[in-house]
């Protein structure tokens, strides 16, 4: 698989899925490589496949790339997340080496009005704009 290819799995309403596909898109553009989220759905303790598995090449302040140096990110798309619900990510996703774990709140979306048919009110270019400032 290319660098800017990725697989994915429809899931969620709507909105919800179209938003992964253009997040793995902007990740893809900017030259991350996608992580097998495989693994993660074996452990024992909280299993899960996260929606955006990556991995990105540290840089220096100058923005030249670190020799093997990276990060591995987590970002997680939510349509209505609770504080149950992000503490349960949070627990899902520890201790497996991940720089770190975004939690991406699609209500914060212009447009959208948290309904199940809410991706109809959203534009496109706004849904990129939101998640190209959500992406690291």
């Amino acid at each position: 698989m290319s660098e800017r290819s990725f697989q994915h799995a429809p899931h969620g309403n709507t909105l919800h899925d179209v938003a992964i596909m253009i997040g793995k898109s902007i990740c893809a553009e900017r030259g991350y490589t996608f992580l097998d989220p495989r693994p993660l759905a074996d452990k024992h303790i909280y299993p899960g496949i996260p929606d955006i598995y990556i991995r990105r090449n540290k840089k220096t302040p100058s923005g030249a790339k670190v020799i093997h140096g990276y990060e591995d990110f987590i970002i997680e798309i939510e349509s209505k997340p609770s504080a149950a619900s992000v503490r349960k990510k949070k627990k899902q996703f520890s201790g497996d080496g991940v720089t770190d774990l975004l939690i991406v709140d699609l209500r914060k979306l212009r447009g959208n009005d948290g309904t199940a048919e809410s991706w109809r009110n959203v534009k496109l270019g706004d849904l990129v704009d939101f998640l190209s400032e959500w992406v690291p």
